[in-house]
């Protein structure tokens, strides 16, 4: 049982570990055990007790799994709310950097362990109708012999909960969003957190991130559709896409498989391509996934 504390002052802050737009991660010590502990510090203007302001705490008490940040506590004060999990070292980005620095590629069995961690984790939160929304390298936890868990679930979505009438905002970090999302198209469905496994998984492969925001004057949806190719299943997008005047026949001079640089026949090409289907309810599902060739041996 996740208890609510009515106060805060059995701990003390040792450092900030992390910031958002709306947060700040600290690491703490709770001063009668000395036990370490991360504390999110999320502010709003609204009412604390507001439903969009709890349910990252509902999404971590619903979720238990070994693939899944623990949460500990949560306290409300003073239209603050924080939360308490268990803390973590690093994060899958720190990892990326270090190799990116160095030059090395992750080991391709290190990156089959990680994915199938993700896969997992995932594949739960979905069984449980919860949709992460923001999957990036810097919202995976890791520890010193890689074992994963997803974190942040600040722009998750209870889809239990959901009603039509509902305005569902955009929450993806742009990098690792799917292009329909931009269309506000998909919204509420699991196929953009599949799109955003295959941007880290890319990102596994490649040491780089597959889609980074740019200075392009070019809309960043179209961009992604002349590389990844046209949902030709989706009439709603080539609607779209006809409205701004995209050649539904053109022929792409940069191909994933160069953008990667991976072969076209390879698995890992396979599964990316996979993961990445413009037609978003063609993209793989979650249990196939991890049944993909690729993970073989």
């Amino acid at each position: 049982m996740v208890k609510k504390l009515q106060n805060i002052n059995n701990y003390q802050v040792l450092k900030k570990i992390g910031s958002g737009t709306f947060s700040n991660v600290y690491k703490v010590k709770e001063i009668t055990t000395g036990r370490l502990l991360a504390v999110k510090k999320i502010w709003t203007s609204k009412n604390p007790n507001c439903k969009e302001f709890m349910d990252e705490v509902k999404a971590l008490i619903r979720l238990k799994s070994k693939y899944i940040i623990e949460i500990e506590y949560f306290s409300i004060r003073f239209q603050r709310l924080y939360i308490f999990t268990s803390l973590h070292k690093d994060n899958l980005a720190a990892v990326l950097d270090l190799y990116k620095e160095t030059g090395y590629f992750l080991p391709i069995n290190l990156v089959k362990y990680i994915m199938l961690q993700l896969i997992n984790g995932v594949r739960y939160c979905h069984k449980k109708d919860i949709i992460h929304r923001d999957i990036k390298p810097e919202n995976l936890v890791i520890d010193k012999d890689f074992k994963l868990r997803l974190a942040d679930f600040g722009s998750s979505l209870d889809i239990r909960k959901k009603s039509n009438n509902d305005n569902i905002e955009f929450a993806t970090t742009y990098d690792y969003a799917a292009p329909e999302i931009s269309l506000n198209i998909g919204m509420d469905l699991f196929y953009q957190d599949i799109w955003s496994i295959g941007c880290v998984f890319a990102e596994l492969l490649t040491n780089k991130q597959l889609f980074p925001m740019n200075n392009s004057t070019e809309l960043r949806f179209i961009s992604i559709y002349k590389i990844i190719g046209i949902p030709t299943e989706d009439k709603k997008i080539l609607d779209i896409l006809n409205f701004y005047n995209i050649d539904l026949n053109f022929k792409s001079l940069i191909t994933l498989e160069k953008l990667c640089e991976l072969k076209e026949e390879s698995e890992e090409m396979n599964l990316l391509k996979s993961f990445l289907n413009p037609n978003y309810m063609l993209r793989i599902n979650l249990r196939d996934a991890i049944n993909h060739k690729f993970f073989n041996n």
